[in-house]
Protein backbone atom coordinates (compact mmCIF):
# COMPACT_ATOMS: atom_id res chain seq x y z
CA UNK A 1 0.00 0.00 0.00
CA UNK A 2 2.82 2.37 0.74
CA UNK A 3 4.73 2.27 -2.25
CA UNK A 4 1.81 1.86 -4.61
CA UNK A 5 0.30 5.75 -2.60
CA UNK A 6 3.84 7.14 -3.55
CA UNK A 7 3.61 6.24 -7.00
CA UNK A 8 -0.22 7.40 -7.51
CA UNK A 9 0.42 10.57 -5.47
CA UNK A 10 3.12 10.94 -8.11
CA UNK A 11 0.95 10.72 -10.61
CA UNK A 12 -0.73 13.48 -9.89
CA UNK A 13 1.66 15.65 -11.35
CA UNK A 14 1.12 13.81 -15.13
CA UNK A 15 -2.25 14.30 -15.37
CA UNK A 16 -3.90 16.19 -18.33
CA UNK A 17 -7.92 16.29 -18.97
CA UNK A 18 -9.48 17.19 -22.46
CA UNK A 19 -11.79 19.82 -23.30
CA UNK A 20 -11.75 21.96 -26.13
CA UNK A 21 -10.17 26.24 -26.49
CA UNK A 22 -12.52 28.94 -26.37
CA UNK A 23 -11.97 31.74 -29.48
CA UNK A 24 -11.74 34.83 -28.58
CA UNK A 25 -13.48 37.88 -30.15
CA UNK A 26 -10.10 39.87 -29.31
CA UNK A 27 -7.33 37.84 -30.88
CA UNK A 28 -5.66 35.11 -29.43
CA UNK A 29 -7.53 32.09 -27.55
CA UNK A 30 -8.26 31.40 -24.17
CA UNK A 31 -6.51 27.92 -23.57
CA UNK A 32 -8.29 25.42 -21.15
CA UNK A 33 -8.25 21.74 -19.78
CA UNK A 34 -11.42 20.30 -19.17
CA UNK A 35 -13.28 16.78 -18.46
CA UNK A 36 -15.82 14.92 -20.54
CA UNK A 37 -16.66 11.73 -19.40
CA UNK A 38 -16.05 8.77 -21.92
CA UNK A 39 -12.58 10.35 -22.52
CA UNK A 40 -9.53 7.89 -22.33
CA UNK A 41 -5.63 8.81 -23.00
CA UNK A 42 -2.33 7.12 -22.76
CA UNK A 43 1.06 8.72 -21.87
CA UNK A 44 3.60 6.50 -22.60
CA UNK A 45 6.77 8.07 -19.75
CA UNK A 46 10.23 8.01 -19.72
CA UNK A 47 11.89 8.65 -15.92
CA UNK A 48 16.11 9.23 -15.57
CA UNK A 49 16.94 10.22 -11.80
CA UNK A 50 20.07 9.96 -10.40
CA UNK A 51 20.38 10.76 -7.18
CA UNK A 52 24.36 11.59 -5.05
CA UNK A 53 23.83 10.86 -0.87
CA UNK A 54 26.32 11.92 1.23
CA UNK A 55 26.20 10.04 5.24
CA UNK A 56 28.16 12.06 7.87
CA UNK A 57 28.61 12.08 11.41
CA UNK A 58 28.93 9.49 14.61
CA UNK A 59 25.20 7.81 14.05
CA UNK A 60 25.68 6.67 10.37
CA UNK A 61 27.05 3.32 10.89
CA UNK A 62 24.22 3.09 13.19
CA UNK A 63 21.72 3.09 10.24
CA UNK A 64 24.00 3.09 7.04
CA UNK A 65 27.21 1.45 7.63
CA UNK A 66 30.44 3.79 7.59
CA UNK A 67 30.01 7.28 6.64
CA UNK A 68 30.32 7.83 2.77
CA UNK A 69 28.90 8.30 -0.38
CA UNK A 70 25.75 7.07 -2.23
CA UNK A 71 24.53 7.18 -5.88
CA UNK A 72 21.48 6.15 -7.39
CA UNK A 73 20.64 5.80 -11.18
CA UNK A 74 17.03 5.21 -12.39
CA UNK A 75 15.77 4.45 -15.59
CA UNK A 76 12.48 3.78 -16.32
CA UNK A 77 9.58 2.92 -18.88
CA UNK A 78 6.25 2.88 -17.98
CA UNK A 79 2.13 4.31 -19.30
CA UNK A 80 -0.09 6.24 -17.71
CA UNK A 81 -3.95 6.13 -19.23
CA UNK A 82 -6.78 7.28 -17.80
CA UNK A 83 -10.27 7.66 -18.63
CA UNK A 84 -13.11 10.27 -17.44
CA UNK A 85 -16.47 8.89 -16.90
CA UNK A 86 -19.54 10.53 -14.87
CA UNK A 87 -19.67 10.67 -11.04
CA UNK A 88 -21.51 9.06 -7.93
CA UNK A 89 -23.45 12.28 -7.55
CA UNK A 90 -25.29 14.88 -10.15
CA UNK A 91 -22.48 17.17 -11.36
CA UNK A 92 -19.13 15.14 -10.16
CA UNK A 93 -16.85 13.69 -12.81
CA UNK A 94 -14.41 11.04 -11.62
CA UNK A 95 -11.09 10.59 -13.24
CA UNK A 96 -9.55 7.01 -13.17
CA UNK A 97 -5.30 6.46 -13.11
CA UNK A 98 -3.63 3.84 -14.33
CA UNK A 99 0.26 3.37 -13.87
CA UNK A 100 1.83 0.88 -15.23
CA UNK A 101 5.60 0.13 -15.12
CA UNK A 102 6.80 -1.27 -18.48
CA UNK A 103 10.37 -1.60 -18.16
CA UNK A 104 13.96 -0.33 -16.85
CA UNK A 105 16.82 -0.07 -14.56
CA UNK A 106 18.19 1.15 -11.15
CA UNK A 107 21.77 0.91 -10.14
CA UNK A 108 22.79 1.32 -7.03
CA UNK A 109 26.97 2.30 -6.10
CA UNK A 110 28.34 3.19 -2.61
CA UNK A 111 28.52 1.90 1.07
CA UNK A 112 30.47 -1.21 -0.24
CA UNK A 113 27.50 -2.09 -2.66
CA UNK A 114 27.43 -1.75 -6.23
CA UNK A 115 23.87 -3.42 -7.83
CA UNK A 116 22.33 -3.19 -11.06
CA UNK A 117 18.74 -4.17 -10.60
CA UNK A 118 16.66 -4.83 -14.15
CA UNK A 119 13.32 -4.37 -13.59
CA UNK A 120 12.23 -5.63 -16.30
CA UNK A 121 13.04 -9.26 -15.12
CA UNK A 122 11.41 -8.67 -11.56
CA UNK A 123 9.83 -11.27 -10.70
CA UNK A 124 6.47 -9.26 -9.46
CA UNK A 125 6.61 -6.06 -10.84
CA UNK A 126 3.01 -5.38 -10.10
CA UNK A 127 4.31 -3.15 -6.52
CA UNK A 128 4.96 -1.02 -9.22
CA UNK A 129 1.52 -0.53 -10.43
CA UNK A 130 -1.40 1.16 -9.49
CA UNK A 131 -4.92 2.60 -10.32
CA UNK A 132 -6.13 6.05 -8.57
CA UNK A 133 -9.31 7.53 -8.90
CA UNK A 134 -10.45 10.81 -8.01
CA UNK A 135 -13.83 12.21 -7.66
CA UNK A 136 -14.10 16.33 -8.51
CA UNK A 137 -17.23 18.13 -7.90
CA UNK A 138 -17.92 21.11 -10.24
CA UNK A 139 -15.24 23.77 -9.25
CA UNK A 140 -12.87 21.11 -9.92
CA UNK A 141 -11.91 20.22 -6.06
CA UNK A 142 -11.28 16.82 -5.39
CA UNK A 143 -13.97 15.12 -3.10
CA UNK A 144 -12.36 11.53 -2.95
CA UNK A 145 -9.67 9.40 -3.49
CA UNK A 146 -8.65 6.05 -3.27
CA UNK A 147 -5.42 3.74 -4.31
CA UNK A 148 -5.45 0.81 -5.33
CA UNK A 149 -9.12 0.18 -3.46
CA UNK A 150 -8.35 1.94 -0.50
CA UNK A 151 -9.88 4.55 0.61
CA UNK A 152 -7.50 7.82 1.17
CA UNK A 153 -8.39 10.36 3.89
CA UNK A 154 -8.29 13.59 2.21
CA UNK A 155 -7.61 15.26 5.15
CA UNK A 156 -4.13 13.59 5.16
CA UNK A 157 -2.96 16.47 2.76
CA UNK A 158 -4.25 19.53 4.30
CA UNK A 159 -4.79 22.60 1.82
CA UNK A 160 -2.77 20.70 -0.36
CA UNK A 161 -5.22 19.62 -2.79
CA UNK A 162 -7.23 22.04 -2.75
CA UNK A 163 -7.60 24.15 -5.94
CA UNK A 164 -5.70 21.49 -8.24
CA UNK A 165 -8.49 21.68 -10.79
CA UNK A 166 -10.46 24.71 -9.53
CA UNK A 167 -10.16 28.52 -9.81
CA UNK A 168 -11.21 28.74 -13.34
CA UNK A 169 -12.66 25.57 -13.86
CA UNK A 170 -10.29 24.23 -16.65
CA UNK A 171 -7.30 26.80 -16.25
CA UNK A 172 -5.28 24.12 -14.94
CA UNK A 173 -4.14 20.84 -15.70
CA UNK A 174 -1.66 18.41 -13.47
CA UNK A 175 0.90 18.03 -16.64
CA UNK A 176 0.65 21.15 -18.19
CA UNK A 177 1.06 25.17 -16.98
CA UNK A 178 -1.84 27.13 -14.97
CA UNK A 179 -3.55 29.17 -18.29
CA UNK A 180 -4.36 32.12 -17.25
CA UNK A 181 -8.03 34.05 -17.87
CA UNK A 182 -7.43 36.28 -20.55
CA UNK A 183 -6.80 34.97 -24.23
CA UNK A 184 -3.11 34.42 -25.19
CA UNK A 185 -0.96 34.76 -28.47
CA UNK A 186 2.30 33.43 -29.47
CA UNK A 187 4.96 35.80 -27.32
CA UNK A 188 2.61 36.05 -24.24
CA UNK A 189 3.93 35.76 -20.84
CA UNK A 190 2.38 35.22 -17.82
CA UNK A 191 3.43 34.31 -14.26
CA UNK A 192 1.67 32.09 -11.17
CA UNK A 193 1.96 31.82 -7.74
CA UNK A 194 1.21 28.57 -5.19
CA UNK A 195 1.10 28.44 -1.93
CA UNK A 196 0.12 24.98 -0.25
CA UNK A 197 0.46 23.63 3.50
CA UNK A 198 0.68 19.88 4.45
CA UNK A 199 1.05 19.41 8.04
CA UNK A 200 2.98 22.09 8.71
CA UNK A 201 5.31 22.04 5.63
CA UNK A 202 4.76 25.44 3.69
CA UNK A 203 5.45 24.88 -0.15
CA UNK A 204 5.85 28.29 -1.93
CA UNK A 205 6.46 28.01 -6.15
CA UNK A 206 6.16 30.75 -8.30
CA UNK A 207 6.32 30.36 -12.63
CA UNK A 208 6.91 31.75 -15.73
CA UNK A 209 5.27 30.96 -18.83
CA UNK A 210 5.88 32.02 -22.33
CA UNK A 211 3.85 31.01 -25.44
CA UNK A 212 6.59 30.50 -27.34
CA UNK A 213 5.96 29.23 -30.97
CA UNK A 214 2.83 27.35 -32.81
CA UNK A 215 4.41 23.99 -34.05
CA UNK A 216 3.28 20.63 -35.53
CA UNK A 217 3.75 18.17 -33.57
CA UNK A 218 2.24 13.96 -34.33
CA UNK A 219 0.21 15.50 -37.00
CA UNK A 220 -1.37 17.82 -34.56
CA UNK A 221 -1.01 21.84 -34.59
CA UNK A 222 0.01 22.66 -30.94
CA UNK A 223 1.03 25.43 -28.78
CA UNK A 224 4.75 25.56 -27.10
CA UNK A 225 4.64 27.03 -23.79
CA UNK A 226 7.90 26.97 -22.21
CA UNK A 227 7.94 27.56 -18.11
CA UNK A 228 10.20 28.20 -15.33
CA UNK A 229 8.83 26.98 -12.53
CA UNK A 230 11.08 28.26 -8.98
CA UNK A 231 10.19 26.44 -5.71
CA UNK A 232 11.10 28.33 -2.70
CA UNK A 233 13.38 27.15 0.36
CA UNK A 234 11.85 24.50 2.68
CA UNK A 235 12.87 23.96 6.48
CA UNK A 236 11.24 21.84 8.15
CA UNK A 237 10.86 20.28 12.35
CA UNK A 238 10.59 16.78 10.80
CA UNK A 239 9.21 15.63 14.41
CA UNK A 240 6.90 18.59 14.87
CA UNK A 241 5.61 17.28 11.13
CA UNK A 242 5.14 13.88 12.63
CA UNK A 243 3.00 14.87 15.64
CA UNK A 244 0.58 17.25 13.09
CA UNK A 245 0.54 14.16 11.34
CA UNK A 246 -0.25 11.67 13.83
CA UNK A 247 -2.84 14.10 15.64
CA UNK A 248 -4.69 13.95 12.70
CA UNK A 249 -7.58 11.67 13.07
CA UNK A 250 -7.82 10.51 9.65
CA UNK A 251 -4.31 9.54 9.75
CA UNK A 252 -4.53 7.93 13.38
CA UNK A 253 -7.58 5.86 12.17
CA UNK A 254 -5.19 4.79 9.34
CA UNK A 255 -2.76 3.14 11.18
CA UNK A 256 -4.81 1.92 14.11
CA UNK A 257 -2.66 4.14 16.76
CA UNK A 258 -4.35 5.03 20.39
CA UNK A 259 -4.15 8.73 21.28
CA UNK A 260 -2.28 7.55 24.50
CA UNK A 261 0.09 5.96 22.88
CA UNK A 262 0.85 8.66 20.62
CA UNK A 263 1.18 11.25 23.70
CA UNK A 264 3.89 9.05 25.29
CA UNK A 265 5.73 8.40 22.48
CA UNK A 266 5.52 12.37 22.05
CA UNK A 267 6.75 13.33 25.28
CA UNK A 268 9.10 10.89 24.89
CA UNK A 269 10.91 12.86 21.87
CA UNK A 270 10.62 16.04 23.74
CA UNK A 271 12.24 14.73 27.07
CA UNK A 272 15.23 12.99 25.02
CA UNK A 273 15.10 16.23 23.19
CA UNK A 274 15.45 14.75 19.70
CA UNK A 275 15.98 16.55 16.76
CA UNK A 276 15.35 15.86 13.19
CA UNK A 277 15.44 19.02 10.45
CA UNK A 278 15.25 19.07 7.10
CA UNK A 279 16.11 21.63 4.61
CA UNK A 280 16.31 22.17 0.87
CA UNK A 281 17.75 24.80 -1.23
CA UNK A 282 15.72 27.10 -3.84
CA UNK A 283 15.57 25.13 -7.13
CA UNK A 284 14.32 25.98 -11.00
CA UNK A 285 12.82 23.62 -13.05
CA UNK A 286 12.50 23.79 -16.15
CA UNK A 287 9.38 22.42 -18.34
CA UNK A 288 8.32 22.58 -22.46
CA UNK A 289 4.74 21.50 -22.84
CA UNK A 290 2.82 20.92 -26.58
CA UNK A 291 -0.62 21.65 -25.83
CA UNK A 292 -3.30 20.98 -28.52
CA UNK A 293 -5.68 23.97 -28.54
CA UNK A 294 -8.51 22.05 -30.38
CA UNK A 295 -8.43 19.36 -28.00
CA UNK A 296 -7.06 21.18 -24.95
CA UNK A 297 -4.79 17.96 -24.30
CA UNK A 298 -1.42 17.88 -23.31
CA UNK A 299 0.61 16.02 -26.31
CA UNK A 300 4.22 16.07 -24.83
CA UNK A 301 5.20 17.06 -21.69
CA UNK A 302 9.16 17.43 -21.18
CA UNK A 303 10.31 18.14 -17.68
CA UNK A 304 13.91 18.60 -16.20
CA UNK A 305 13.77 19.11 -12.10
CA UNK A 306 16.79 19.48 -9.65
CA UNK A 307 16.63 19.46 -5.86
CA UNK A 308 19.38 19.78 -3.01
CA UNK A 309 17.84 18.68 0.55
CA UNK A 310 19.69 18.17 3.78
CA UNK A 311 18.80 16.84 6.89
CA UNK A 312 19.97 16.14 10.45
CA UNK A 313 19.60 13.91 12.86
CA UNK A 314 20.50 13.94 17.00
CA UNK A 315 19.74 12.26 19.97
CA UNK A 316 17.94 9.40 18.29
CA UNK A 317 17.78 6.60 19.99
CA UNK A 318 19.28 3.32 18.92
CA UNK A 319 21.85 6.04 16.81
CA UNK A 320 25.68 6.37 18.07
CA UNK A 321 25.87 10.03 17.70
CA UNK A 322 24.51 12.77 15.27
CA UNK A 323 24.20 12.34 11.87
CA UNK A 324 23.72 14.61 8.56
CA UNK A 325 22.74 14.00 5.35
CA UNK A 326 23.23 15.61 1.98
CA UNK A 327 21.16 14.85 -1.11
CA UNK A 328 21.54 16.17 -4.51
CA UNK A 329 18.79 14.74 -7.35
CA UNK A 330 18.28 15.41 -10.72
CA UNK A 331 14.60 14.20 -12.86
CA UNK A 332 14.16 14.40 -16.31
CA UNK A 333 10.72 12.95 -17.66
CA UNK A 334 9.27 13.06 -20.76
CA UNK A 335 5.61 12.26 -21.36
CA UNK A 336 4.04 11.44 -24.86
CA UNK A 337 0.45 11.07 -25.67
CA UNK A 338 0.66 7.44 -27.40
CA UNK A 339 -0.95 6.82 -30.63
Amino acid sequence: MKTRLVLALAALSLIAAACGTEPSAEGGVVLRYGLQPGFDMVYDVGQVIDMTMTVEGEGADSLFGPAGDITMSMDTTSTMGYSVVEGPDPDTVEIRIRTELVGGTMTIAGMGEDETIDLSDAPDTSEFDTEMVLVLDPTGKIIDLSVAGEQVPLGLFGDSLDGLMGGAFGSRGFSGPVFPEEPITVGSTWTTDETRSVFGMEFAASATHTYTADETLNGRLVARIDSTVALEALDVDLLEMVMQMMASPDLADLAGADAEDLDLAFAMFEALGMEMRMTSERSTSEMTTWFDPAEGIVVKSVVSQPMTLAMTMANIPEMDGDMGIDMTMNLDQTMVLSD
